[in-house]
């Protein structure tokens, strides 16, 4: 005879919620002054209390969910039992997860094993930080103010959405190897080249300019190479032919080419939008092979 069950319907009250801080007066008598209990359970189990001096009174119905908050860290410090040497362990299994996809989980212990306050964010730097994390493919991970700045992820983001920072640091790389002329190597400034690396991956960059292919088509990356520059500098012709090592005449010579391949003046032809954006689209792409992943 099988076991019977025990029925899993409500009494009126959920034992898996915690139950709400409990306020303790002044007792003179005893020395004590006033401060917050707040129980910490581990599934239907005591384990203990957090006690909060609250002398002044400072402490109000607004400060319940922050007292919950600590409590639920104070827990997990608790049930878990782990050593310093276990947390060691933990890390970088919980930086996996976190690097693979959104994970609440993952995200409360970081928070409790590294001693994060609530709300951490996080960004993600192409350089090796001693005060960061290592990730996978040589990034960094770093816990990060509101007002950090200089990270190749842009502005932090909150631990969770790691696998974003991640994302965004990455896409960044791959576009400064396509040639991406950026004032800082950051995701918040990619600017036009975000049309770039959010484009589907259905998208081929003929579809946008068919002259790209005609310029890939060609023996040697000469004209491809004097298309982009000439792009990049704003159709200067003086400032692309010093930046190529150019006579003017050597120069004009290619320009003229490039037009009867792709029907494009790159100097003044309307469509040479359309032909800039092909070809950054293109040098992204394969930079994602000579970089060793793909979005």
């Amino acid at each position: 005879m099988s076991p019977r069950r025990r029925s899993t319907r409500s009494t009126g009250s959920d034992s898996r919620t915690p139950p709400p801080p409990v306020r303790t007066p002044t007792v003179p008598e005893a020395g004590m002054e006033q401060r917050w209990c707040v129980p910490l359970r581990v599934a239907e189990h005591l384990v203990g209390y957090l006690w909060v001096l609250d002398p002044q009174d400072r402490a109000g119905p607004g400060a319940l969910p922050a007292l919950a908050a600590a409590a639920g860290r104070a827990t997990s410090v608790i049930a878990s039992g782990t050593t310093p040497e276990d947390d060691d362990r933990q890390l970088p299994d919980l930086l996996g997860r976190l690097e693979r996809g959104p994970d609440d989980e993952a995200a409360r212990r970081l928070t409790v094993l590294a001693r994060l306050p609530d709300g951490a964010l996080i960004a993600v730097d192409e350089h090796p930080r001693r005060d960061g994390w290592p990730l996978s493919g040589g990034l960094t991970a770093l816990p990060a103010g509101p007002g950090h700045r200089g990270a190749t992820s842009g502005a932090p983001l909150p631990l969770v959405e790691l696998h974003e920072a991640v994302r965004r640091a990455r896409l960044t790389l791959q576009a400064l190897r396509a040639g991406a002329l950026l004032t800082r190597p950051s995701w918040d400034c990619l600017r036009a080249w975000r049309m770039v690396v959010e484009a589907p991956p259905e998208l081929d960059p003929s579809e946008i300019h068919p002259g790209v292919a005609e310029l890939h088509r060609q023996k040697t990356p000469d004209l491809l190479i004097t298309a982009r520059t000439l792009l990049d500098l704003g159709g200067d012709v003086q400032a692309t032919a010093h930046a190529l090592h150019l006579h003017r005449t050597t120069l004009y010579y290619r320009l003229a080419r490039i037009k009867v391949l792709t029907s494009v003046d790159l100097r003044t032809g309307p469509d040479r939008h359309d032909l800039d954006l092909a070809l950054r689209l293109a040098a992204f792409r394969t930079a994602a092979v000579v970089g060793g992943r793909s979005r």
